[in-house]
C-alpha cells in the first residue's frame, strides 16, 4: 500500500463550481461513473457533493479518486509512494492515474510490484488526517490474505496497522515490519 498524495482541494473546488455553473440542471451526485472519468468537471462536482458525506473517511486519509471522484483510501497500482487515490471501483476496472497513464504505466505492472509472489504488500507509509505523509523507516509486510475483501483491500485495517508500525518505529527507532 502507498500512502495518497493529497490533492489541491481548492482546485478541484474551482473546477466544481464551473462545472456547476456550466450545467445547472444535471443531477450531479447521480452521474454515472462513466460519466465522471470522462469529465474532470463532473469528476470534481461529485467529489465536492458527497464530501461531508466521507467526512470520517477524509479525517484518516481519503482522497477524491483522480478518475471518477469517489472518496477512497485506495491507490493507483503504478504511482511511487504517495499515489494518487484510484478508488476500488476503478481498480477493478485495471485503470491508473492519468500521470502513469501518460508515462505508459499499466495496472498489471504497477500491481505486480506492489504485490510480490509471496502474497504480501510492503506499505511503505502513509497519510494521516491532517494531510502529513508518514514515511515508514522499515516497509510493513501485510499478507494479502489478512486485508483483502471482495471490494479489494481492507483500507482501514492497512492503515491501522500502519499506524501502528509508525508508533512502533517511534517508540524503538526501528520496526520489524512485520504486520
Amino acid at each position: 500500500m502507498s500512502a495518497l498524495r493529497p490533492v489541491v482541494w481548492s482546485d478541484w473546488v474551482a473546477l466544481a463550481k464551473q462545472h456547476l455553473r456550466d450545467h445547472p440542471r444535471v443531477d450531479h451526485r447521480g452521474v454515472s461513473v462513466a460519466a465522471r472519468r470522462g469529465s474532470a468537471g463532473a469528476r470534481a462536482t461529485y467529489a465536492l457533493l458527497t464530501a461531508s458525506q466521507h467526512a470520517a473517511g477524509r479525517a484518516l486519509g481519503a482522497a477524491p479518486c483522480q478518475l471518477c471522484g469517489e472518496w477512497t483510501h485506495s491507490w493507483c497500482e503504478s504511482c511511487d509512494p504517495p499515489a494518487w487515490a484510484i478508488c476500488t471501483e476503478c481498480d477493478a476496472a485495471r485503470l491508473v492515474c492519468p500521470e502513469c497513464e501518460a508515462k505508459g504505466e499499466t495496472w498489471e505492472s504497477g500491481h505486480s510490484r506492489q504485490c510480490n509472489e509471496e502474497g504480501i504488500i510492503e506499505v511503505t507509509g502513509f497519510t494521516q488526517g491532517d494531510g502529513t505523509f508518514v514515511r515508514l523507516q522499515t516497509p510493513l509486510k501485510v499478507p494479502i490474505a489478512e486485508v483483502q475483501t471482495e471490494q479489494g483491500f481492507n483500507e482501514a485495517e492497512i492503515t491501522r496497522r500502519a499506524t501502528a508500525a509508525a508508533a512502533r518505529e517511534a517508540a524503538c527507532g526501528s520496526s520489524t515490519g512485520r504486520a
